[in-house]
């Protein structure tokens, strides 16, 4: 079941279990008769799925991405905003993976109190780069994914416990 926390005028759902509590917290709302539910095909690999993610076209992978994400916009500020706020998160140096091709995360939800200029954007997708550095040329965009690094980035993002937000948009 999840924790529910008040946050900067967002209620804030933070699930012990993901995966067990999603589908909980989308009854609850009454959001799970509306959603529709696409099969998708797993890739065999980590290349499979960078070569996929290179080859999407940035209308599908990112336009799309950023008119869903306008309308919650605040709501998730909030949630990156609690992030740094309970785990102490560090105020620079952040690597965001999978930046797109609108640095959402970078140039949209930090905090005010983070050091934006001290981040780098990792995207694999080259088409994805140049639409970022063209709308945020003073950002340190790089072409590559969490390969390059060394680390897995996958590591360190499940070891915080997932929040969502309680949210209603007109369809």
């Amino acid at each position: 079941m999840s924790e529910r926390k008040q946050y900067k005028g967002y209620d804030l759902h933070i699930a012990d279990e993901p995966r067990r509590d999603m589908p909980e917290f989308l009854r609850e709302h009454g959001l799970m008769q509306r959603a529709q539910l696409t099969p998708l095909s797993t890739p065999a690999n980590i290349e499979e799925e960078l070569a996929g993610i290179r080859a999407q076209k940035i209308q599908t992978a990112s336009s799309i991405f950023e008119k869903n994400r306008v309308p919650v916009r605040g709501a998730l500020r909030a949630i990156v905003g609690y992030a740094f706020d309970e785990f102490n998160l560090p105020k620079s140096g952040g690597v965001d993976i999978g930046s797109g091709a609108t640095g959402e995360m970078v140039e949209e939800l930090l905090p005010r109190s983070v050091t934006q200029s001290s981040w780098v954007q990792l995207e694999a997708n080259p088409s994805a780069v140049k639409e970022n550095q063209r709308r945020h040329p003073n950002s340190r965009i790089v072409e590559g994914s969490y390969l390059n690094m060394g680390v897995s980035g996958l590591d360190i993002v499940t070891r915080t416990p997932l929040a969502w937000v309680n949210f209603s948009v007109e369809i």
